[in-house]
């Protein structure tokens, strides 16, 4: 079985070990020179206006720190509890929303998603699950968020283990805080979601398809995308057919990597997107396209290194490491 470069297996493992460290070393054709970059937890979030909502790895008091990468300076700092699950912005930028896991262990399990209103730095708790939440989504018109939970866990057993989760796809109604649960799979894993480019049902990856569940009637599921391997991580390019996901693969004995793809679900044709040769996870697009993602230099080792990167779709511009400020910034 492949190891998900982002969900419950991994995700676990980082969320309770964490990771140590807060900047990394590049050198440039076997010189000294030295540039830094930040090194963050793997959950991140890009606004549709040049700001990215990031954790560092390694701070002792547990802020998420908003900051614009265009203008280079800080926006905000938002305290949370538990451990952050995933994080996204509004359409217009002024609100992100996050899930922290709260309590994660054999008899329990407890996430509560929150929001926090950019401008006067307010966070509101939205409602509490008795589930582990690992990602979010939320609508345009901030009405309803979609995400995915497991609803059971046993120990795992380490990153090798069996899954042993139940991972589904619920909708919650920002207004009622009303909860629908849109998939009931019993024997298969989840392994992605997104909305779908209109918003009128959400994406979600299952073995070695992508499928889609209109909101309006969810017992209708439409296979749009069947490939050769396990597909994780998804997300939808609006307006298009077309669908960003990652494929597993090998990078030598018993060393894993993960890339991004992009797939026409008309066409069923795919482009690779990402050759890293390391773990490529959690795309994210922004209104213009541009697509940022982590990259885990030491994925499976232990000792997880997410450093974020950005690349333009549409453009043949290489990929670039985003520098962000660590710990302390004024």
């Amino acid at each position: 079985m492949y190891k998900s470069p982002w969900f419950i297996l991994v995700s676990i493992c980082i969320l309770i070990l964490g990771g140590a460290g807060v900047i990394t070393k590049i050198y440039s054709k076997g010189e000294s020179t030295e540039k830094s970059y930040t090194l963050i937890e793997k959950s991140f979030a890009v606004s549709n206006s040049n700001d990215v909502a990031y954790i560092p790895m390694g701070q002792t008091k547990k802020k998420i720190l908003v900051y614009d990468i265009k203008d280079n300076t800080k926006r905000s700092e938002i305290p949370y509890k538990g451990d952050i699950a995933d994080m996204v912005f509004s359409k217009d930028g002024n609100t992100l929303y996050f899930a922290a896991n709260d309590v994660i262990s054999n008899d329990k399990l407890s996430s509560s998603l929150y929001k926090t209103n950019l401008s006067s730095g307010d966070t509101t708790k939205i409602t509490e699950v008795p589930a582990i939440v690992m990602k979010i989504q939320v609508d345009a018109a901030e009405k309803q968020i979609l995400y995915m939970r497991a609803n059971h866990y046993i120990d795992l057993k380490g990153i090798t283990g069996e899954v042993r989760s139940s991972f589904e796809a619920y909708l919650l109604n920002l207004s009622t805080h009303a909860e629908q649960q849109i998939t009931h799979f019993k024997d298969k894993e989840i392994t992605g979601l997104s909305y779908n480019s209109g918003e009128t049902g959400a994406l979600i990856s299952v073995d070695h398809s992508i499928l889609e569940i209109p909101f309006n009637n969810i017992e209708k599921l439409n296979e749009v995308f069947k490939g050769d391997n396990v597909i994780f991580d998804l997300a939808a390019i609006p307006n298009t057919p077309e669908i960003i996901y990652t494929l597993p693969g090998k990078a030598g004995q018993g060393v894993y990597k993960y890339e991004l793809y992009k797939v026409n679900t008309l066409t069923n044709t795919s482009v690779k997107l990402t050759n890293s040769n390391h773990a490529v996870s959690n795309p994210i697009l922004n209104a213009r396209n541009e697509l940022y993602y982590v990259v885990d230099n030491h994925f499976g080792e232990g000792n997880p290194e997410y450093q974020l990167y950005h690349q333009k779709l549409k453009t043949k511009m290489k990929p670039q490491k985003i520098e962000l400020p660590s710990i302390n910034i004024n």
